[in-house]
């Protein structure tokens, strides 16, 4: 079910919206009415180990963070600020994950890489 491989640029500092679009396991839409979403970013090591602690987290209980745009086509924006990226620099992983309201169960539906650049113009 998880979209993986994605990979997005990003300056420090800089304000960001993530679009995401949620595909079940046949590529088709998911509805995500009744499910919760949250979205997580940790580092990588230089020798790519993926860190289990996140640097920052998201989550749809603040709609200036997550907000699903549009529950029935599986529609998500990810809210990024200025106060998340600014002190990062480097290669880091990114994961949304969906939580169903009634039992807890949690899946990931999209993975990535984060590549933080410096902002010359923003320090």
């Amino acid at each position: 079910m998880a979209t993986t491989g994605l990979a997005d640029v990003i300056y420090a500092g800089n304000k960001r919206t993530l679009a995401f679009a949620v595909k079940d396991s046949a590529g088709a839409v998911f509805d995500l009415t009744g499910y919760a979403v949250r979205f997580a970013v940790s580092e990588i090591s230089e020798d790519q180990v993926v860190s289990e602690t996140a640097v920052f987290e998201k989550s749809d209980t603040d709609p200036t963070e997550i907000e699903i745009t549009d529950a029935v086509n599986g529609a998500v924006s990810v809210y990024l600020v200025g106060a998340d990226t600014a002190s990062l620099f480097g290669n880091y992983h990114f994961e949304l994950e969906i939580v169903d309201d009634a039992d807890s169960e949690s899946i990931v539906v999209a993975e990535g890489t984060m590549i933080v650049r410096r902002n010359i113009s923003n320090t």
